[in-house]
């Protein structure tokens, strides 16, 4: 002890270093062990922290062997010093055997530190290019023992991370050649509502440059209150729910300029890590809307006169009808029909009674209200259906068509002729039954009346 010193019996500083570095080796054992645990580990943050806890453990855990190696280097120095004095006092012998097992652990424990140094050096080298991104580097002098395992363990994730990696890549080149190349817009924004990219269909639908939108609320794309459409509160709603999928609409969207378009809308969403993202997916349905509607009004008029077909007057007198009942409201109809039009037929020809009919169509919607309807009943009979008006005031708007029609001048080339009516006047708000009872009534006082005379006006209390 005199001789050694005062930790020759106790713990030396080589020991409590060796095992200093023997704990940080653990740690960085246990790192590893969470690394591989990670599922996914590719961007995420947690992955970068973990690897930088283990490369942190093993430069500690070789830095405190280089220490051990510098004071048993250093104890060797003293005890070879020490040795010169003993063998000045005659124990040369016994120095020269301690300074051998001193020697003789000196080799050893640089040998065997040595081997931990380079393991560790090549795992941390492995560890650096593995957080800096670098999936492909490989450290090939690492010994098949404790080290080894690791770093074939690391190099394995290295290699799955590199295929998920290239599966991403390949993944987000086939959406962008699909984004890229479709015909309809799509908008993807975050969960602020923020847009975050949209394709060229969107520019050239839209009118804006893409930069013009990177960045600005999706309600960029949205119109003015008006109509049905979806609004931001619906979109962010959407949002909070995870995963939401194949959610459509018809909406409406505004362009650059300023006009408003239909669109069918697509919406999905979906969560990033911790983030929300949603795509809409637009389809130009104008043309499609403007389709229906004309093909809704020529289901419900007369292609000859664009007056109300048959089967819509019969709908128009029942709703009608039904409003008059429920508010005691007045409502008349007049039935109209060409007097001796079987005979212009005859006389003119069938492209000629046509043009009277229209010519008639016409001169009847210019004598009516907006509230009323008109509709061609069939063949030369027409109907005219007048809410909130008594049979009185029915029958003078009656009078002052048949007047105008009689006035009416058919110019057919150097030939002029001109058209009469007969017209029935029928008070539906003093009767009860269906409309059909009552149309049928009308109808057959009228055939009656024309019996009496034409060219006239009759009131009928149906």
């Amino acid at each position: 002890k005199t001789i050694l010193g005062d930790d020759a019996l106790g713990e030396s500083s080589e020991q409590k270093l060796v095992r200093s570095a023997r704990s940080e080796w653990r740690k960085s054992r246990a790192a590893a062990r969470a690394i591989l645990a990670v599922p996914d580990p590719v961007g995420k943050p947690e992955t970068g922290r973990l690897i930088s806890q283990f490369s942190r453990h093993i430069n500690r855990s070789q830095s405190q062997i280089d220490k051990t190696y510098d004071i048993a280097n250093d104890e060797l120095k003293e005890h070879i010093a020490t040795a010169q004095t003993i063998e000045e006092q005659g124990l040369l012998m016994i120095t020269l055997f301690l300074n051998f097992g001193v020697l003789l652990t000196v080799i050893v424990g640089w040998i065997s530190t040595k081997s931990v140094i380079d393991s560790l050096a090549s795992l941390n080298r492995e560890a650096d290019h593995f957080a800096q991104g670098d999936l492909l580097y490989r450290a090939a002098d690492i010994p098949p023992d404790e080290f080894g395992h690791l770093g074939s363990t690391l190099s394995s994730m290295a290699e799955k991370l590199e295929k998920k990696q290239a599966e991403l890549q390949a993944s987000e080149e086939r959406y962008r050649t699909i984004s890229d190349t479709a015909q309809d817009a799509i908008v993807t924004f975050d969960s602020t509502g923020t847009i975050v990219f949209v394709n060229p269909a969107t520019e050239d639908y839209f009118g804006y440059q893409a930069r013009e939108l990177i960045g600005q609320d999706v309600t960029t794309l949205l119109p003015d209150t008006q109509g049905e459409r979806l609004d931001r509160a619906d979109y962010q709603g959407l949002m909070l729910e995870q995963n939401t999928k194949g959610i459509k609409a018809e909406t409406s969207c505004r362009k650059k300029d300023g006009s408003v378009v239909l669109v069918e809308l697509a919406f999905s969403s979906w969560r990033a890590e911790k983030e929300a993202f949603s795509n809409i997916i637009m389809h130009d349905i104008s043309k499609r809307k403007e389709m229906e509607a004309e093909l809704k009004q020529r289901s419900v008029t007369d292609s000859l006169t664009g007056l109300y077909n048959h089967a819509e007057f019969y709908r128009l007198l029942q709703e009608e009808s039904e409003r008059s009942r429920r508010y005691h409201h007045p409502l008349s109809v007049l039935m109209l029909d060409i007097d001796h039009f079987k005979d212009v037929n005859d006389k003119y020809g069938h492209r000629v009674g046509d043009e009277v009919l229209s010519k008639l169509a016409t001169c009847l919607r210019n004598a009516v209200r907006k509230v009323d309807k008109v509709a061609r009943y069939g063949g030369e009979e027409f109907a005219i259906i007048l809410p909130d008006k008594t049979d009185v005031e029915a029958l003078q708007l009656a009078e002052r068509i048949r007047a105008i029609i009689e006035d009416e001048i058919m110019q057919l080339n150097t030939e002029s002729f001109g058209v009469t009516v007969s017209i029935r006047v029928t008070d539906f708000s003093k009767t009860s039954g269906s409309a059909d009872e009552l149309v049928s009534r009308a109808d057959s006082a009228l055939y009656a009346a024309k019996q009496r005379g034409r060219n006239q006006v009759n009131i009928d209390a149906a």
